[in-house]
């Protein structure tokens, strides 16, 4: 109640209320002046806002207020309307209001003080309403992208379940001929020896071999139940840019490519194999993406920071279309003509199965990949 009941007060509130469909006239026209939608507030929902203002002057209608911008704003929500829609919507009501109850104000017979009182209340409880429809639209928006994302990490999790049965069914299909591959090109190394050209040969065939084993042992790595036993062990990041920069080297220099690093030491703990399969295929993504570029260029940064250890892997190809960007670790969705969608998904395995995070940021400058990993300290090391 604003102040002691009186009986120019109650008049006053009673004259607000009888002029509600006055009020609710001058809104809906001043919605059509400046072009906003209003064809889902119906007569008696905007004559009831009228109604409890005028009420409020008399009595506590904060619950009822609350309860009924909150029905507003789920209206308001089921036709997507924007943020500053609402609030232009409720800024042409209190036009209306004024137009309508200002003129009453001097003939109420109401002390100066009790109408300023009365004007400074309305003003304000109608400014709490756009206040609380803003809150409950945002909640709305907030439960929305909450059951979004529930949606997707469902649908995600669907299709590494079906990647899981694939590679559970590929493991039997590829390992036995694999081992044996790996059983005869050892017998055939134990023959070349002393036949230089030979054994090079059969070095390049060994290595191309290992490069097979570890594609494939990645894409296992989706099922439930590993073959491959995990190794871990201590990794230095440096050793581990070397390792994978010797693969590379070649095919940096045949596309003429510009390759620059900037690498901090540190220590992370894991799987070797698996962090150098992820920097490969990072890395021969970068190889792939500026291959149109006029200035071919690819930068690898790895920078310890507190407790983690953060690795970038970035090139000046061109800005990957925001929709393509939250997709990018989806299994199977891919951009390449040829490619199989499952590179970057199994990066993003293998990086969280290391308790680490992977993102990838795009602007018109620079494409980068970064990969955030627990760091090793000096304690750990020793």
């Amino acid at each position: 109640m604003l102040v002691s009941m009186s009986l120019p007060l109650e008049e006053l509130a009673h004259r607000i209320g009888f002029l509600a469909t006055t009020v609710t006239k001058n809104w809906f026209a001043s919605l059509r002046e400046h072009d906003l939608p209003y064809g889902d507030i119906s007569v008696d929902v905007a004559n009831h806002f009228t109604h409890l203002l005028a009420r409020s002057l008399l009595a506590d209608t904060e619950t009822e207020f609350h309860q009924h911008v909150r029905e507003s704003s789920r209206l308001f929500w089921s036709e997507r309307y924007p943020l500053s829609t609402i609030v232009r919507i409720y800024q042409c009501y209190r036009y209306a209001f004024w137009h309508v109850v200002r003129p009453l104000l001097p003939g109420a017979c109401l002390s100066q003080e009790t109408l300023t009182t009365v004007e400074a209340h309305l003003t304000k409880t109608m400014d709490d309403a756009i206040v609380h429809s803003v809150h409950f639209y945002e909640e709305s928006m907030k439960q929305h992208r909450e059951d979004q994302e529930e949606f997707i990490t469902e649908l995600h999790h669907d299709k590494l379940t079906i990647l899981g049965k694939m590679a559970a069914n590929m493991a039997h299909e590829l390992r036995n001929p694999l081992c044996a591959i790996e059983g005869f090109l050892k017998l055939i190394k134990e023959s070349a020896e002393g036949k230089a050209d030979l054994e090079s040969y059969v070095e390049v065939v060994m290595h191309e071999f290992s490069s097979l084993n570890r594609q494939i042992t990645g894409f296992l790595s989706f099922s439930k139940k590993p073959l491959l036993t995990d190794v871990t062990e201590l990794v230095s990041v440096e050793e581990l840019v070397d390792d994978v920069e010797c693969l590379l080297i070649p095919r940096l220099l045949n596309d003429n490519i510009s390759y620059e690093t900037q690498i901090t030491p540190c220590v992370v703990a894991g799987n070797k194999e698996e962090f150098k399969q992820v920097l490969l295929n990072l890395l021969n993504n970068a190889i792939d993406a500026v291959q149109d570029s006029s200035d071919k260029q690819i930068r690898l940064v790895v920078a310890p920071k507190a407790d983690r250890v953060m690795l970038a892997v970035e090139n000046n190809a061109e800005k990957i279309p925001a929709e393509v960007l939250g997709k990018l670790f989806q299994p199977f969705f891919t951009t390449k003509a040829n490619g199989t969608g499952i590179g970057l998904s199994i990066c993003k395995n293998i990086v969280e199965k290391h308790k680490g995070t992977i993102h990838c940021e795009s602007a018109l400058e620079v494409t980068r990949f970064v990969i955030s990993l627990p760091r090793v300290d000096e304690y750990q090391k020793r």
